[in-house]
């Protein structure tokens, strides 16, 4: 059963979770067309409360912290490859990582400092 979650525009934006051709296909009408198959009483507003993917710049937030890609990497202990999907839009950070990610973003001498010691 599908689960109508983002708005046309807003599956135009994301990259790694959904095929090219198919994002690019997508309109608003069937957008509604799969919640009314769902028959959900879900309204957008909640659906957006619920799962709000934003868009996650890593390679600026590497860029703010002034390390190359593999020292990036070793500092904040993730996997070089992963770092990789990433900024090359592959994949998309969940969890802690995002976590960690916006932590960095926010303010990374202070997230470097705290892992140091």
């Amino acid at each position: 059963m599908p689960i109508a979650r983002y708005t046309a525009q807003q599956l135009q934006r994301r990259k790694g979770r959904t095929r090219p051709k198919v994002r690019a296909a997508t309109t608003e009408a069937a957008v509604a067309g799969h919640a009314r198959a769902d028959r959900s009483s879900t309204t957008r507003a909640e659906l957006r409360r619920w799962h709000q993917v934003l868009p996650v710049d890593v390679v600026a937030i590497r860029a703010k912290t002034g390390l190359s890609q593999e020292r990036f990497a070793r500092t904040f202990r993730i996997s070089p490859h992963t770092r990789r999907n990433w900024e090359q839009g592959r994949r998309m950070p969940e969890g802690p990582a995002l976590v960690l990610l916006q932590a960095i973003d926010r303010n990374p001498r202070v997230v470097m400092r705290l892992l140091e010691g």
